[in-house]
């Protein structure tokens, strides 16, 4: 369960997209807003057994759309100026942005 902004929607849609979570179904708990997911599994597991997180409010990791680590192990979420998408698409439509995290 996670408070609904346009970000978390936005990431929401790209792991639903992956097949990393099955659903998200909007909420209304305590008079607020939130989301909430439903991981997908395969044969008894989770789709994904683990997360990296890159960027932090501390320390921002910015990548070109060359970059070797949108690519590789798992599905990169790169925030463009074009919105969240996958490492794999911004890297075909030609975007940089800031990396957020890897799944796989």
């Amino acid at each position: 369960m996670f408070p609904q902004t346009r970000m978390t929607k936005a990431l929401s849609d790209v792991l639903v997209k992956e097949r990393y979570l099955k659903s998200v179904k909007e909420d209304v708990v305590e008079g607020r807003k939130v989301l909430v997911g439903e991981i997908a599994y395969g044969k008894e597991e989770a789709a994904f057994s683990d997360v990296v997180l890159f960027s932090k409010p501390s320390l921002r990791v910015y990548v070109t759309a060359k970059d070797k680590r949108l690519r590789g192990l798992g599905v990169a979420v790169v925030s463009t100026n074009k919105g969240i998408m996958t490492g794999k698409e911004a890297s075909e439509k030609g975007f940089g942005g800031e990396l957020l995290f890897r799944v796989w």
